[in-house]
């Protein structure tokens, strides 16, 4: 009775973060129909304005892309350009309103847009400008060496690795380190 969950309680970040992680256990137990039934919801998720609403409905989305790869396309053309503009706003150091962990703004929001940038577009050579340059802007955003810093950048060196086969851009990856 998720759907009614996703209708009734749009205003409730806990409900619908809570509800979202059920609809990804459903997926994830492959429960029949549940790709089907939480699709529609996952724009809504991951377009909300609290951070675990947003990392609930990207774990929905890895879970529904495991179970049937065959959406990965699918799921690429309908939720990337929201997860490359959740990267950019998170990058930009002047946006005060998201909350900043050890400098970074919403860093688990941050290493789970990449981790899920870096399944969706795996061996995707037509995104490689906007990607490379997105990826760019979250290094350059991250200011200090704290725990959630060098967890982006890891996340960051991991999807320029996993997406972008450039050697330049693969060695940029590299000195970051």
């Amino acid at each position: 009775d998720l759907e009614r969950v996703f209708h009734t309680f749009s205003g409730h970040p806990f409900v619908l973060k809570k509800a979202g992680l059920a609809a990804s256990r459903a997926c994830k137990k492959q429960v029949d129909d549940a790709p089907d039934l939480f699709e529609p919801f996952i724009l809504k998720l991951i377009e909300d304005s609290n951070a675990s609403v947003i990392c609930s409905g990207m774990a929905m989305i890895r879970e529904i892309v495991n179970l049937e790869p065959e959406r990965r396309l699918s799921m690429k053309e309908k939720v990337l350009p929201t997860l490359l503009n959740i990267t950019k706003n998170l990058s930009n150091p002047n946006v005060t309103t998201y909350q900043r962990i050890g400098g970074v703004a919403e860093p688990f929001v941050l290493v789970n847009t990449l981790q899920l940038i870096q399944v969706l577009c795996h061996d995707d050579a037509r995104l490689l400008p906007e990607l490379a340059a997105t990826i760019s802007d979250v290094v350059k955003s991250v200011e200090n060496q704290s725990n959630a810093a060098s967890a982006v950048l890891y996340e960051c060196v991991r999807a320029v690795f996993g997406i972008l086969p450039n050697r330049e851009i693969q060695t940029m990856a590299f000195e970051i380190l």
